[in-house]
């Protein structure tokens, strides 16, 4: 029915419901001020017991501590509960999204990024979901989901997904004539083995300003890295990349390894940090001279746009931690092989953890389903490598984990095929 004024035209004169916006914000504040209280019992007994769970204990490590970073829970206005903050080494950073939520992060300079989250210790809401006025959501355009923080008008809103990043075309994927050739005998033993002289040639031994992160030789002059490791860089100087080397800090090998200087960083376009798995996790490093091709020193092949390694047996390597936990690093290059799953798996599986995250079509999983082999025996950035007859191809880079060698637990890879024409563009035109 409509409503009309004294006058019978519209609009009606309402005055007193102009005022009807501040009266719910009034009784949000109200009742924020009454769930906060009863929260600090909970943030307390978390600050207390310093014990987070999802995550092993960090490597102590001199001189490059590991960062840990616990989020306070944050009002609608922004402000901080800095009692909670606590970290690991001097640096601080945290997200500046997801308002309402209690997040961790851990940078693990010796391996792939891991990340957790303590929503359920807090307010009981998934992550991409914020604990809120019911009034606020619906005005925002969300959906309620359930009731959070012990209170009858708060809820989980689960607001409206953004639009889906779609990464542009670059034209067809180039390799180069010499890549993916293997000198050594690879090995069929599945996780933890010394690699073999010239096995790995295209193996990268990056140095990022005084942390290490891994990499793979895709042409002449190019390393493809994640984009987590040298999104940050001051400069292309600060990174030093090793090619070549199997045993680090050795003279003794069959050929030297090389070092070289990087002139530029090239990070995806549509490369993102997230409070999960950093979005688009690639990038690649140009170097300052070309590379002479010899049996340690050889280029990988990229897959076609595309291309499904769901269901295969990969390999990935590096000179991360041998055993979960591990404080020591070995000098000689470690491969493990690990098999690639559905993302559909890799989210159900992390469910029964109590972790709920979005695995996207760019991200790929590896891993066994009770653990035990995971790429926290590589590093950030470190390739994971599939042989077709003979020929490897780069089909992933390691990006993140909730932890490492877990079971349900698998390792979260950068997937190539959704970017190997960028890759190609970049080093080939």
């Amino acid at each position: 029915m409509l409503l009309l004024g004294r006058s019978g035209q519209w609009p009606p004169a309402l005055p007193k419901l102009c005022f009807l916006p501040l009266l719910l914000q009034l009784i949000s504040a109200l009742l924020l001020a009454l769930n906060l209280a009863t929260r600090s019992d909970v943030l307390a007994k978390i600050y207390n017991a310093q014990s987070v769970p999802y995550l092993d204990p960090m490597s102590a490590e001199t001189p490059n501590h590991p960062i840990v970073v616990y989020r306070a829970m944050t009002t609608s206005s922004g402000t901080r509960n800095r009692n909670l903050w606590r970290t690991r080494s001097r640096s601080r950073y945290a997200a500046k999204s997801n308002k309402g939520n209690f997040f961790q992060f851990v940078r693990r300079p010796f391996g792939q990024r891991i990340v957790g989250r303590l929503n359920n210790d807090i307010d009981g809401c998934d992550i991409g979901q914020k604990c809120g006025m019911i009034f606020s959501c619906l005005m925002a355009g969300g959906k309620p989901v359930k009731a959070c923080s012990g209170s009858l008008l708060q809820y989980c809103c689960d607001y409206p997904s953004e639009k889906p990043i779609q990464p542009p075309i670059f034209g067809p994927v180039k390799n180069d004539p010499y890549c993916g050739r293997s000198a050594g005998r690879v090995s069929r033993i599945v996780g933890g083995n010394d690699a073999e002289f010239g096995e790995f040639p295209w193996q990268a031994f990056i140095l990022v300003a005084g942390s290490r992160c891994g990499g793979a030789l895709v042409g002449r002059q190019h390393v493809v890295t994640a984009g987590h490791c040298v999104a940050k860089a001051k400069a292309p100087e600060s990174i030093k990349v090793i090619l070549g080397d199997l045993v680090l800090n050795s003279d003794i090998e069959e050929l030297p390894h090389e070092e070289y200087n990087v002139l530029q960083i090239r990070v995806h376009p549509n490369f993102q940090f997230t409070p999960q798995a950093d979005r688009y996790d690639v990038a690649i490093l140009v170097l300052d001279r070309p590379v002479q091709y010899r049996e340690n020193i050889m280029p990988i092949c990229l897959p076609e746009k595309g291309a499904d390694f769901t269901g295969r047996t990969a390999t990935v390597a590096g000179w991360g931690a041998i055993e979960p936990r591990s404080k020591l690093r070995p000098r000689t290059l470690q491969n493990v092989q690990v098999p690639v799953m559905r993302n559909e798996q890799c989210e159900r599986w992390h469910r029964k953890q109590g972790i709920n995250l979005r695995i996207h079509a760019e991200m790929m999983c590896a891993g066994y389903e009770f653990g035990g082999r995971d790429s926290c025996q590589g590093d950030s950035g470190g390739p994971l490598m599939f042989s077709d007859n003979g020929v490897w191809y780069l089909i992933g880079v390691v990006s993140a984990g909730y932890s490492c060698a877990k079971q349900y637990q698998p390792g979260i890879y950068h997937r190539v095929a959704s970017s190997s024409d960028w890759i190609s563009a970049n080093v080939f035109s």
